[in-house]
């Protein structure tokens, strides 16, 4: 052997050292094993015994709540306590201190201390607590949710969602500000005076047993009183462009602070006009008026009330100034009633005397057209595109007024009076297919049935529809050359309408200022013409049935307008729906 003795006993040493410690085992990790009770150390000769206590859990074991080891009666004192919390009789890392609070992870587990009491002098003790059991955790919902109106004397109800385990039970408290309202604990709960100007949420508890119980709290729903009386507005004055009306709002109970008004035709709001009175514009002629009113106080709950339509005069009266825009239906009236001028719902600018035609200005099939009296005096009709159809020609004459007398002559004056343009330059014959002043109907249409009648139609619907008794006659709208024909209707009938015969059908082909208009009378019993007939406006073609797919008996009759299927309808030509 070489080397010094001293470095070989070094060595020696140290092999000596490893080789005790391997045969110990080497270090164990109280993490990742059981923990096992640590051997007391080994008495010296003089160590005396230290008294032994008692060591406890104490707290509520549940996730969340603090928990602390209770080490009683060991001595003699002073004594130190080294602590070591455990799960299910493994270690919990780093859990060493006299309290421990349980985690989510520690839910439904066994939870317990162990202790090591030492005193210099004394041989140390360990000492386990018992285990306590932490209680499981309920599975709540993400959000409670309340349904109801937040205004007094409405009911709300809490929806709870669902709560996990299965017979979890549910309790209630409404809260008003945050605060618990004395005897609120159902799951319903009816709005009273004091909710008013406040936030109501529900709180539940979830309780069952083993577990810790759960609280969802609602978000909170704001209260508002509400007016005990609320009127609908009422609307007085003359429904005619240029005339005022006024409304009316009720009284309302209690009082509104504010009440807030908003005029509306057919419906919509114009804007600007929240007054108590306005001015009915020319536009709004033919249209439904009415009034919204809205009634706004403090802690309580805003209401709208709407009155009821009010139809505006199709009439302007007997004056129109420049600027004025007239739709299909709108016109001027003579004062004696009389005469009218405007534009007819078959697209023709006329003027009329009892219905019937006096002068036009041959237009007819000029579709979702306007009548305008230009800021620079000119009659002018526009189609669809805005293109000028036909017009008084009178542009840059600085005419001031358009004025239909008693005599029935229509007349655009100066600012003298002076006449720029009248009717007169109008056509005085109209199409040799109209309808004459003897026969019933309107601005040159012959009424389709006799003496009255209402069309109807729907959505998709081609034409118009009239019920009438079986054999009830049918006469020709527009003159014109006839084809009467029976067809099976092999498409197009719905399932539930009967559709068992042959439908009988009369069609007039007619040329009105130049357009070429196709009126079908359908569903007949029984015609009155042959095919290749002319007939004139008012002649009798058939009669009223119900053959074909048909559900009972009535008249169906559609126009098609140079090869084009709803461009108009019967209704439209004869300015209303009912006659």
């Amino acid at each position: 052997m070489t080397g010094t003795p001293r470095r070989i006993a070094s060595t020696a040493v140290a092999l000596a050292a490893t080789i005790g410690l391997l045969l110990a085992g080497g270090p164990a990790t109280a993490a990742s094993t059981p923990a096992a009770t640590p051997a007391a150390a080994t008495p010296s000769p003089t160590a005396a015994a230290l008294t032994a206590g008692t060591v406890a859990v104490t707290g509520t074991p549940a996730v969340g709540a603090k928990l602390t080891a209770t080490v009683v009666g060991f001595g003699p004192a002073p004594v130190t306590v080294a602590y070591q919390w455990m799960r299910g009789g493994a270690v919990l890392t780093g859990a060493t201190g006299a309290t421990y609070t349980p985690a989510t992870a520690d839910a439904g587990a066994t939870l317990s201390v162990r202790v090591t009491v030492a005193k210099t002098g004394y041989t140390s003790l360990v000492r386990t607590s018992a285990g306590v059991v932490v209680a499981r955790l309920l599975t709540p919902p993400s959000a409670v949710t309340i349904s109801g109106a937040g205004t007094v004397g409405a009911t709300l109800t809490a929806a709870p969602g669902t709560w996990a385990p299965a017979g979890t039970a549910l309790a209630y408290q409404w809260l008003r500000g945050g605060a618990p309202i004395a005897g609120a604990t159902a799951r319903t709960y009816r709005l009273v005076g004091a909710d008013a100007g406040t936030t109501v949420a529900v709180r539940v508890t979830g309780t069952k047993a083993g577990y810790s119980p759960a609280v969802r709290t609602s978000a909170g729903i704001g209260v508002l009183a509400p007016f005990t009386s609320t009127p609908k507005p009422t609307i007085t004055g003359t429904a005619a462009a240029g005339k005022t009306l006024t409304v009316s709002p009720g009284t309302w109970l209690p009082a509104p602070e504010q009440l807030k008004v908003q005029w509306r035709v057919d419906g919509g709001a114009i804007e600007g006009a929240t007054g108590t009175s306005w001015e009915v514009p020319t536009w709004a002629a033919g249209r439904s008026v009415s009034v919204s009113v809205t009634a706004v106080k403090k802690n309580h709950r805003s209401v709208t009330t709407t009155s009821a339509g009010k139809a505006v005069a199709l009439s302007l009266g007997s004056v129109m100034t420049p600027g004025t825009t007239l739709r299909p239906g709108v016109m001027l009236t003579s004062p004696d009633g009389r005469y009218t001028f405007g534009l007819r719902g078959d697209g023709n600018v006329a003027l009329t005397r009892d219905y019937a035609l006096v002068r036009t200005a041959r237009t007819t099939g000029t579709f979702d057209a306007s009548l305008l009296f230009s800021g620079d005096g000119e009659l002018l009709l526009l189609d669809e595109r805005g293109v000028s159809v036909w017009s008084s020609q009178t542009a840059g004459l600085e005419a001031r007024a358009a004025i239909l007398g008693n005599d029935g002559v229509l007349r655009l004056v100066d600012a003298d009076g002076d006449d720029l343009w009248t009717s007169a330059a109008m056509s005085a014959q109209p199409d040799a297919t109209a309808a004459g002043p003897s026969v019933p109907g309107r601005y040159g249409w012959a009424y389709p049935l006799r003496p009255s009648g209402t069309f109807t139609t729907y959505s998709g619907h081609s034409g118009d529809d009239i019920a009438a008794p079986t054999g009830t006659p049918v006469y020709a709208m527009r003159g014109g050359t006839v084809s009467v024909r029976e067809v099976w209707i092999r498409t197009g009938c719905p399932s539930w309408a009967p559709n068992t015969t042959k439908q009988k059908e009369v069609v007039v082909t007619s040329t009105v200022d130049g357009m070429r208009l196709e009126q079908v009378y359908a569903h007949l019993s029984a015609f009155s013409v042959k095919t290749g007939q002319t007939v004139a406006a008012g002649q009798r073609i058939g009669s009223v049935g119900s053959t074909g797919c048909s559900t009972g008996p009535h008249l169906h009759t559609a126009f098609t307008v140079d090869g084009v299927r709803y461009a108009l309808y019967p209704r439209d030509v004869l300015g209303t729906a009912k006659y």
